[in-house]
């Protein structure tokens, strides 16, 4: 329905067969090997002093040869019982996200493209995705306009 629709849709998929192998049956060629395209951090935090270690935890980690078109942040600890409500608790929060979002920018130089947290209701994430969206767009639509002013004299 997407692609009927005219819209784009990205499918990637992690481990599994090669899929530009034709001889690989249920798999198609376009679907993409994710970490070919995407540079992820580190995803074995067992708590959150370990997260806030930015210097570590923003360096790639998973997907150091391709394209790399997108940087993948992972943003959860993961103990020895499983993920955890209660770090999610702070690390989901508002003032959190967003320095952790500022600070891998920072050290990578790579605009944050994913975002992936445990306990997504938990927090303000959807309220800090929608803002750093918000705050894209608009700088996107002022350098272009500006571009498109300069093409005009």
């Amino acid at each position: 329905e997407l692609l009927d629709d005219g819209k784009q849709l990205l499918a990637f998929k992690h481990r599994g067969p090669d899929c530009s192998d034709i001889s690989n049956k249920g798999c198609h060629a376009r679907i993409q090997e994710f970490h070919y395209w995407s540079l992820e951090t580190p995803y074995d935090f067992t708590n959150v002093d370990a997260i806030e270690d930015f210097s570590v935890s923003c360096r790639g980690h998973r997907g150091k040869s391709g394209k790399k078109k997108f940087y993948h942040v992972n943003n959860f600890v993961t103990g020895l019982l499983g993920p955890s409500k209660a770090a999610a608790d702070d690390i989901n929060a508002k003032p959190f996200l967003k320095k952790r979002i500022s600070d891998c920018q920072s050290k990578t130089n790579r605009e944050v493209s994913i975002l992936s947290v445990d306990f997504w209701n938990r927090g303000d994430l959807v309220e800090v995705v929608q803002e750093e969206n918000k705050s894209r767009a608009k700088r996107r639509r002022s350098w272009r306009n500006r571009l498109l002013r300069l093409l005009r004299r």
